[in-house]
């Protein structure tokens, strides 16, 4: 199932979430091929606004029991290690859509990222809760997955 969306605010020249995809169980490898055969990449959240806002938008199309993927991968500093100082909440992470910069877009829960088995290079958003989590990136638990294309005006 495919819901698109308009995400409103400024994001000039930058990639802007624009479809929810919801299916069966998808890694995020997968769901990268699929928004790259859209045209787009999997999306991330550029401030605390974007983030309120997907956070609000994704239980209306995928339940609030559920997870769906957001172009968050860990840094190659940190794959394999728990959260210390030079791994910490704001800096573990990057977003991996070639535009969004910057962590006011990071809604954490509380705990997370916490690399549960030194496997979880990957960011999603929990439906229910608004908040990111960190999931292995092969994991097949999830079944949504957040596209974004260059805005246009």
């Amino acid at each position: 199932m495919r819901t698109n969306f308009k995400a409103d605010g400024p994001r000039p020249s930058a990639v802007r979430p624009s479809a929810i995809f919801k299916g069966t169980a998808i890694t995020l490898p997968n769901a990268e091929a699929k928004c790259k055969a859209e045209g787009a990449v999997v999306a991330g959240l550029q401030n605390k606004d974007e983030a309120q806002w997907m956070g609000s938008t994704v239980p209306t199309v995928i339940g609030e029991h559920g997870y769906v993927w957001l172009g968050l991968k860990r840094t190659s500093l940190c794959k394999g290690k728990v959260l210390y100082s030079k791994c910490g909440p704001l800096n573990s992470f990057a977003w991996s859509d070639g535009s969004t910069v910057g962590i006011s877009g990071y809604r954490w829960a509380p705990g997370e990222p916490n690399n549960m088995l030194g496997n979880q290079d990957c960011g999603v958003l929990h439906s229910k809760s608004e908040y990111m989590d960190d999931m292995a990136c092969g994991a097949d638990v999830v079944d949504s997955y957040v596209c974004g294309k260059v805005a246009s005006f």
